[in-house]
């Protein structure tokens, strides 16, 4: 009954929103490490067929709510868009996106 013991739970949409503004806000190649590890972390808690749920467990890690949600694959690829064209701009090749495996 104690609302300040509620965790809340991690939606991909608004985790991804963190990773655009990193990703904008990177001036030098190790800038694009957090928004990678997060983009890796959203990959890592997709559905074994790669669907995107809305939210997630934040104890166990399982999706919650809606699934597939197409807001949340929308802003996975914009993100991964924006990452790849800053990786770009900034003339670096760092570390590639990974595949996931299932």
């Amino acid at each position: 009954n104690d609302i300040q013991k509620v965790p809340g739970n991690p939606w991909f949409i608004c985790t991804l929103y963190w990773a655009h503004y990193l990703t904008a806000r990177a001036k030098v190649p190790e800038d694009l490490k957090n928004p990678l590890q997060i983009l890796e972390w959203v990959a890592e808690h997709a559905l074994p067929s790669g669907v995107l749920a809305e939210q997630v467990n934040p104890h166990t890690g399982e999706p919650l709510s809606v699934s597939p949600l197409t807001w949340s694959h929308a802003a996975f690829v914009s993100a991964v868009i924006d990452y790849l064209e800053k990786q770009h701009a900034l003339g670096h090749a760092a570390e590639s996106l990974k595949p996931v495996e299932a």
